[in-house]
């Protein structure tokens, strides 16, 4: 860990954005579950100088997620990467939406990952039909993610107040 916070404090300080992504993705190309290469990933786009964070840059950085995605469909680490993407850019939940739906309603329907992240994004939207989908979708969590029921039920539960309120 020590490594990575001095490798982005020189990065920084210096200014050696050149050539790090191409670093990162030869770890990722090596290892897509490489938790720390995600993580110097999240670090370069939002912060390098090189290449500040546009339209552009979020539609590349979506596209090689749902790509690692799709390779390594329970790699928790990309999917982590894709949700931190839809929480900080607006733009990234829209784009990210249509296909998640489709993969949900299809070749994930079971995988706790991706049912998790599109209930949480229903959930935010924050309108009665969006909750009543996210409802359903956190009961199907307690189907297929067992180990997480108690957190699944939860999460039902605070949706249920929404809903209420």
């Amino acid at each position: 860990y020590h490594a990575w916070a001095h490798r982005q404090w020189a990065l920084q300080r210096f200014e050696l954005w050149q050539g790090e992504l191409e670093f990162i993705n030869k770890l990722l190309q090596e290892d897509l579950r490489n938790n720390s290469a995600w993580n110097q990933r999240w670090f370069y786009i939002h912060k390098n100088t090189l290449e500040p964070i546009n339209d552009e840059v979020l539609h590349r950085e979506v596209n090689y997620t749902l790509e690692a995605i799709n390779t390594l469909r329970l790699n928790e680490s990309a999917w982590n990467y894709l949700r931190g993407l839809i929480n900080e850019h607006i733009l990234v939940k829209e784009t990210v939406l249509p296909k998640l739906q489709e993969w949900v309603e299809g070749v994930d329907s079971d995988n706790p990952l991706a049912v998790s992240l599109l209930a949480d994004m229903r959930e935010m939207e924050c309108t009665e039909s969006s909750l009543d989908a996210a409802e359903v979708l956190f009961n199907r969590l307690c189907e297929i993610d067992k180990i997480r029921k108690k957190c699944w039920i939860r999460r039902i539960m605070e949706v249920r107040l929404k809903k209420e309120a």
